[in-house]
């Protein structure tokens, strides 16, 4: 009997550290985004954003089909609308679409991406990244940072909710 208690009360203390836990991780209303910056050229470094499985589906419009061509037409009409990086003076930067990166393995970036948006940017310059995951709807997720002078790690970045 009291062996069924001290195992009633484990079951009560685990429950509740997940509660909590969830509760925690609920609590952070940002988009996380994996990126790596590298391949540098003179005064630009090459920044390679992974297009997770999830990143288009929280659109159902055409957009999104899990086909992306011989070329890769299908995501980079995708990534223009979605993913928009723009320098200080406003100007916008353009992406390029990849199915692999030469700076990070596809496990690494988290499984299977649908691939790799890659952009060239001047070292050491500012730039806001906004993510806007539907078009159809307000929401958007926006990261400020000013680009590496030298290669740097494969990390998540948290966006932020945009207040309009």
């Amino acid at each position: 009997m009291k062996g069924l208690v001290i195992l009633g009360v484990l079951v009560v203390a685990i429950a509740g550290i997940f509660w909590w836990q969830m509760a925690v991780v609920n609590e952070e209303p940002g988009q996380p985004i994996a990126l790596v910056f590298g391949n540098t050229r003179d005064d630009t470094i090459e920044m390679h954003v992974v297009i997770s499985v999830v990143m288009p589906r929280a659109e159902t419009d055409r957009h999104c089909s899990a086909y992306t061509g011989a070329d890769g037409g299908v995501w980079r009409r995708w990534i223009a609308p979605h993913l928009l990086v723009t320098n200080a003076a406003g100007e916008p930067v353009e992406f390029d679409f990849q199915p692999r990166s030469s700076l990070v393995s596809d496990l690494k970036a988290g499984g299977v991406p649908e691939g790799y948006a890659v952009a060239r940017l001047k070292r050491g310059a500012d730039y806001t990244f906004d993510f806007v995951p539907c078009i159809s709807a307000p929401a958007r997720y926006r990261c400020q940072f000013a680009a590496p002078r030298e290669p740097q790690e494969f990390r998540r970045v948290t966006f932020m909710p945009v207040k309009d």
